[in-house]
């Protein structure tokens, strides 16, 4: 039997205000898989190709690969639509905004397609050089990050114009931005590949903090950051096998690491490389090369899924879900997942 390992962390709970203790408990990789752990229902496709970017718009699935972007029905999981012309690599981000816009940040800037399929491109020097990380919505304005800075888009009497940038001169901890949160008033700015500097910058009315290895963050690289209802912050840190997981609360404004954990803990590996959380209220972990782990908060049930059980690959870069599946961009390939499946499995 393989060895059991337990790693702690805060309850979070979907609408829980107290500060609990949960363990999350899995298989050790210590052993051998074999094919009988292989999951029927997990579906690959696009096998081989590195997924960076997927978003649902409540009828499409769009995928973000290197050859462009596929837009899948929910339900057939075939293409029905592709967008050539952009390059989508590594960590590039895809939104939908109300007025039902899709913004997609790519090698080459940032491109808007309206509801109607008309586009609008957003390049250098208008917006910050460099490819285009992330991009997110704090329910006015659209905020995209590069590895040269921040900028935000409002729309305006010409359409969406570029309003604002934010950098290290006014006030980032970095000028590489790889992802940005917004939560309330409080916009969370996060680097990556920036060993000097790197860290998290959180802005809000209130003013600006840093937040850094100085101040208990587990690594200066930040992949990821996962806002939960009790208010706390998770943020997923590394770079090929160092990381970990970092928990960040505040009070009035003033937020500070409160915990962290890394693989000695129990996480599957080193590097966090994802963080979600699903409609059911589940926490997905995603890792560099260890496979994903799925927690249940109101069950303390965990799940423990790698390559060996169907996962495209180990790296699992960004992901949706619909109404009835998961999508799961990887590095080399797409999975889908079915929800019903991920219910069975924890007992629902």
């Amino acid at each position: 039997m393989n060895r059991r390992r337990c790693l702690k962390v805060l309850g979070y709970g979907l609408f829980v205000t107290a500060m609990a203790v949960f363990c999350v408990c899995f298989s050790d990789r210590g052993e051998k898989e074999d094919d009988s752990l292989r999951i029927a229902s997990f579906q690959v496709l696009q096998q081989g190709e590195e997924i960076s970017a997927v978003c649902f718009d409540k009828e499409r699935v769009w995928v973000g690969g290197n050859d462009g972007i596929r837009l899948y029905d929910p339900v057939t999981r075939k293409v029905v639509q592709t967008v050539d012309g952009v390059e989508m690599i590594y960590s590039a981000g895809m939104r939908q905004t109300p007025d039902g816009s899709m913004w997609i940040g790519h090698e080459d800037g940032l491109t808007r397609i309206d509801e109607f399929g008309s586009r609008s491109e957003y390049r250098a020097p208008d917006i910050p050089k460099g490819r285009v990380n992330t991009v997110e919505w704090d329910q006015e304005a659209v905020w995209i990050g590069t590895y040269s800075g921040a900028a935000k888009l409002e729309p305006g009497k010409n359409g969406w114009e570029v309003t604002e940038i934010r950098n290290r001169a006014t006030g980032l901890v970095s000028d590489s931005v790889n992802v940005i949160r917004s939560v309330g008033d409080t916009l969370w700015f996060a680097s990556y590949l920036d060993t000097k500097n790197g860290g998290i910058t959180v802005v809000s009315d209130r003013g600006s903090q840093t937040i850094t290895v100085e101040d208990g963050l587990v690594h200066p690289y930040v992949t990821s950051l996962l806002p939960l209802a009790d208010g706390r912050m998770l943020a997923g840190c590394g770079y090929m096998n160092t990381g970990g997981l970092a928990v960040i609360a505040g009070e009035d404004g003033v937020y500070q690491v409160t915990e962290t954990y890394g693989k000695e803990d129990g996480l599957p590996g080193e590097k966090i490389r994802f963080l979600y959380q699903d409609a059911f209220g589940y926490l997905w972990i995603t890792t560099e090369y260890d496979g994903i782990v799925i927690f249940n908060p109101k069950t303390s049930k965990s799940l423990y899924f790698t390559e060996e059980h169907g996962l495209s690959d180990n790296e699992i870069k960004c992901m949706t879900e619909t109404e009835e599946a998961y999508w799961l961009g990887g590095k080399y390939g797409l999975t889908v997942i079915p929800k019903e499946e991920i219910q069975m499995r924890m007992g629902l």
